[in-house]
């Protein structure tokens, strides 16, 4: 069963009670030594924050996989506080974010100006950010011998299908 649309609800940091459509995947690919996350509907860092604590948990993580998250099927909500907040929360738990490659794969204007936003404010946190809007790019970036653009694209067309979804599993 596909959880694209599944109805939420959950307390965030400001104790108020959000009901909202998304979904949070993650995929941890140890051979290739990434993870992949991919999310639908409008996620704020709250929903980022608990989609990172999951894929902490899961088998196989490893703080210095490579990670790619794509954001082109959700609205991104963050503005600068709450930018902070994450960058915050990354500095607190460092054991689970070691130098590593980061990559936003994007394709509508607030998804960059949020992603460009936390690249210009994470200078603290252990890892390089870009953000990309195709996949061929995003590939020759990350490390084009280490991966190729159709296992990615592959990949992100698995997750997308998948019907795991974090928020049905608090």
């Amino acid at each position: 069963m596909l959880y694209n649309h599944t109805e939420y609800r959950k307390e965030d940091r400001n104790s108020t009670i959000t009901t909202v459509n998304k979904v949070g995947r993650f995929k941890i690919i140890p051979e290739k030594r990434l993870i992949l996350i991919y999310f639908i509907g409008e996620i704020s860092i709250d929903e980022l924050i608990f989609l990172n604590k999951c894929s902490f948990k899961a088998p196989g993580y490893d703080a210095s996989f490579d990670v790619i998250v794509d954001l082109r099927d959700c609205y991104p909500k963050a503005n600068i506080d709450d930018l902070r907040y994450y960058i915050n929360f990354i500095n607190e738990n460092k054991s689970f974010y070691k130098k590593r490659k980061g990559v936003y794969l994007t394709s509508k204007p607030e998804e960059v100006v949020a992603t460009t936003l936390f690249s210009k404010m994470h200078k603290d946190v252990p890892f390089e950010i870009e953000i990309f809007s195709t996949v061929s790019a995003m590939t020759f970036w990350l490390n084009r011998n280490r991966i190729n653009t159709q296992f990615i694209e592959n990949e992100l067309k698995k997750i997308r299908l998948d019907s795991h979804n974090v928020y049905l599993e608090e």
